[in-house]
């Protein structure tokens, strides 16, 4: 995988702010993956005290990575990232209630289809190499007007 060239902010790659920013880094991409990592703390959005950050706000992870992608493909092209919509997701599988405090998840989204607007991504959250949740999202960005 390669960085994105040159560097960018993540903010750059998102239209999300403030709480709402959930990613942590970008980690690279290729012609059809996109990888970045959230690290689990007490101070992440939906963090539970004593048990961390419960595995379904995998969903949105997965998501955010997808954003960030585009993101970083429309900005590669002069353009600024634009808001899309998560229509659903299949087979949304984790392995664990939680994300724990103290790991470092790594999301991988690799899209399988793209036409008019609509894309499927298969994503993976891997913790220290051990697949922690999987799942098929399905998204769509209206065409800019």
């Amino acid at each position: 995988m390669t960085q994105p060239n040159p560097p960018r902010s993540l903010e750059a790659h998102l239209p999300h702010r403030g709480t709402m920013l959930l990613l942590t880094a970008i980690i690279g991409r290729s012609a059809d993956t996109f990888t970045a990592s959230v690290s689990i703390t007490p101070a992440a959005a939906f963090y539970v005290p004593g048990s961390g950050v419960p595995a379904y706000a995998g969903l949105e992870y997965m998501a955010q990575t997808i954003a960030a992608g585009d993101g970083s493909q429309r900005l590669d092209n002069n353009l600024l990232p634009e808001v899309g919509f998560l229509l659903g997701s299949r087979r949304y599988h984790a392995v664990q209630d939680y994300f724990k405090d103290g790991d470092c998840l790594i999301i991988r989204v690799k899209n399988v289809f793209t036409a008019e607007g609509m894309a499927a991504f298969d994503c993976t959250i891997h913790v220290d190499d051990r697949l922690c949740a999987e799942a098929t999202l399905n998204v769509y960005r209206p065409q800019s007007a």
